[in-house]
């Protein structure tokens, strides 16, 4: 993937968003739903996640990629440890509103896609655009002409 494919991606990957975004505002008036903003926080919370996965998926160089082993190990152990714990009363909860409330669908379709959708912009950013400027530049020392 060239740069300016990967910046294509990312343009077409924030246009969904603004899209997104109005067709989540247009459900919530249809429905008298007053959750919009809320909906839109759900979203903003699915980008940010996405965007930590994403960073920990793609490191730029060996330390990093030492440096993210480490949080992978510390994020795991405490998915496996606690949350998981807790998250059978969650699922239950939102199944019950699920088919109460289309509102609940519709939240977390629009967390999944923005989660996905930032993973892969946190990805391109780091593995195409940021990988490939410091792989193909080498640092030069700056000469002082005073």
């Amino acid at each position: 993937m060239n740069r300016l494919n990967a910046l294509l991606s990312i343009a077409v990957i924030n246009t969904i968003y603004v899209l997104m975004a109005f067709g989540t505002y247009y459900v919530h008036r249809n429905i008298g739903d007053n959750g919009f903003w809320f909906t839109l926080i759900i979203a903003v919370f699915g980008v940010l996640c996405g965007w930590m996965i994403g960073v920990l998926s793609s490191p730029v160089d060996a330390s990093e990629s030492k440096a993210f082993t480490k949080y992978a190990a510390v994020i795991s152990a405490f998915l496996s440890g606690y949350l998981f714990t807790k998250i059978d009363s969650v699922i239950v909860e939102f199944s019950q509103n699920l088919l109460s409330n289309p509102v609940y669908g519709l939240r977390a379709v629009i967390y999944t896609s923005c989660l996905i959708s930032g993973l892969l912009i946190m990805y391109i950013l780091r593995a195409y655009l940021h990988g490939e400027a410091s792989a193909n530049k080498e640092v030069q020392p700056t000469h002082n002409t005073r």
